[in-house]
Order: structure tokens, then C-alpha cells, then sequence
């Protein structure tokens, strides 16, 4: 009897397992699945160049390369690239939710931030992401079903995942059309790192839509960390409060940083004018003393040469 119930026990692992596999590896459905489920999560338009799985007795691997997700707006640098990430996925979970992710990994990630005068290329998308729901709402803006954006996704299977690892990380901070602040594009390192986001899980888990907002945010909130002494602290003060502050935010701390800048060069200005007058009031302080000093001698002068003529001598 008990190897019987172990029987049909590998049996409708391998069931689900073949299920998960052949999902994954049809090409164009997986595809569009996948590009359509990250759509909804960002509401931005993703690419993806391929999918494939590996089936376990105990784990299924799903493997993605070459991800894209845009920038919103009319910004030409996408937002996040990921050259591969691949999912351990428990086997015996495939069939039921929430899905056990034994293992999550991300390598060669590169997170673009652009800050155009007062427009934010990330903080469209995390408005985005706090709209979403576990109950298949989308935020505000969201794209609608049959939208290119959304592909009539939904927020995804519910996941409980535990450690992300994410590593070969990189970001690129542009910055322009700020009045006052100088233009900048530059790039630096982000360490590699672990993040466990178990306790986030609750029992039912999140949906992966969800779950790949808190990925994301994540990932920001440590570009913005190792941002700290690579760009301009001015720089950097402005990109967290814009991110911090959603599009008001991003509005308000855009023209705080723009009317600081400005208010620094006015300050540097009135200084250098101060000193310029400061300067011209000694100079013409000195000359006015050396005008009284000459015109003393001269009077000085004429009263001896007088004295001098009355007394019949040379005044000496």
C-alpha cells in the first residue's frame, strides 16, 4: 500500500512538472505570457528573448534571458535590463497555490534612472506598483485588458518567495533640464546582494506581480545607496526625493533642487560682489588717505614758506 500512495505520488508530480515544462517551453504562448504578466506589473511594455525549463523530480527550473522593461514616456533608455534570471520553482507546488520559489536569481541587472527637468522615468512605475492588488486590480493609469501594454495579463500566478539573489549589478543616473543643476550621465557599480523577502509572504503569499514590485523597489532603494559619493550629493538629494515623493514629489523636489542650485549661485555671486565692493572701498578708503596725506604736506608746505617770508628767513 505505501509504495502504491508513493506511486501515484511521483506520478502526479511528474504530471505537474510535465505540465509546468510544457507551458514554459512553447516559445511564442510563454513568451507572450511572460512579456504580458510584466506589463501589468510595471505598466510600461516588456521584452523578453527566451524561456526555458527544466523539469526536477523536486524542483522545476524556469529560465529567462535577455529582459527589457521600457521607460515611460518618451524616454529612449529602458528602465531595467536583466541579461538572465532564473526560477527554482517546488515541484509539487505547480499545480496549487501559493507556488513555493526555492530559488530566485538575477544577474547582469542594470537599472537606468533619468530625471528629465521635472519628469521621472521611474516614478510612474512605482505609482504604478502601489496601485496594484492581490485581487487582480490595477492602479490608477494602468493599462487595460487587451491594452498592447497589459496583453490582457493578470497579475500572475501567488508566489511565496524567500531569498533573491541579485548580482553583476549596475546604474546609470541621467540627469538634464534642471535650471541650476548640471547636466549628468554616469554609471557605477551596485554590490551584489541577498534580500529576504519571506516574512513579506504572509500564508496565501503574493502575486508575482507583486512580488516584482517589491523586487524593484528594492533594487532602487539600493542604487540610490551605493549613488552615495559616485554622483553629486545635490544630485542624489533630488533623485530620492522625487522617488520618495511620487509625481508631486518628484515636481516639488525637481524645483527645490533647481531653486537650491539657483539660490546656491546667488549666494556665490552676492559673495563675489561683496568682496569686489569691499575690495573698491579699501581701495578708494587708501587713496582718499593718501590724497589727505598729500594735501596735509602741501598745507604743511605753504605755512612754513609763508612763516618763512614773514620772519625774512626760508621758513626751516
Amino acid at each position: 500500500m505505501k509504495l502504491l500512495i508513493r506511486l501515484a505520488l511521483l506520478a502526479v508530480l511528474l504530471l505537474a512538472g510535465v505540465f509546468a515544462a510544457g507551458y514554459f517551453l512553447v516559445p511564442p504562448a510563454a513568451k507572450k505570457a511572460a512579456e504580458g504578466g510584466s506589463s501589468y506589473a510595471f505598466g510600461v511594455p516588456a521584452k523578453l528573448e527566451s524561456i526555458g525549463a527544466k523539469l526536477g523530480f523536486g524542483t522545476t527550473g524556469i529560465g529567462f534571458r535577455g529582459y527589457e522593461l521600457e521607460s515611460p514616456g518618451e524616454v529612449e533608455q529602458p528602465l531595467l535590463a536583466i541579461g538572465e534570471f532564473r526560477l527554482g520553482v517546488g515541484t509539487s507546488s505547480l499545480l496549487g497555490e501559493p507556488k513555493a520559489v526555492e530559488e530566485f536569481v538575477l544577474d547582469g541587472v542594470e537599472l537606468t534612472l533619468v530625471q528629465d527637468g521635472v519628469n521621472n522615468n521611474l516614478v510612474p512605475v512605482l505609482q504604478h506598483l502601489a496601485g496594484l492588488g492581490g485581487d487582480g486590480e490595477s492602479a490608477p493609469g494602468a493599462p487595460e485588458d487587451g491594452d498592447d501594454a497589459a496583453g490582457g495579463a493578470d497579475p500572475g500566478p501567488r508566489l511565496r518567495v524567500g531569498k533573491v539573489s541579485v548580482k553583476g549589478i549596475a546604474a546609470r543616473f541621467i540627469v538634464r533640464g534642471i535650471p541650476g543643476v548640471a547636466e549628468l550621465d554616469q554609471r557605477f557599480e551596485v554590490p551584489a546582494y541577498e534580500a529576504d523577502f519571506s516574512a513579506a509572504m504572509g500564508e496565501d503569499g503574493k502575486t508575482a506581480a507583486e512580488v516584482a514590485g517589491m523586487i524593484v523597489t528594492d533594487l532602487k532603494g539600493r542604487a540610490l545607496e551605493a549613488a552615495d559619493g559616485e554622483v553629486p550629493p545635490e544630485v542624489l538629494a533630488m533623485l530620492e526625493k522625487t522617488l520618495d515623493g511620487g509625481l508631486e514629489g518628484g515636481l516639488e523636489g525637481a524645483l527645490e533642487a533647481g531653486k537650491d542650485a539657483l539660490d546656491g549661485a546667488i549666494d556665490d555671486k552676492k559673495s563675489e560682489l561683496e568682496d569686489a565692493a569691499r575690495e573698491k572701498a579699501e581701495e578708494a578708503e587708501g587713496e582718499a588717505m593718501k590724497a589727505v596725506e598729500e594735501g596735509k604736506k602741501k598745507a604743511k608746505e605753504e605755512i612754513q614758506k609763508g612763516l618763512g617770508g614773514l620772519l625774512g628767513g626760508d621758513g626751516r
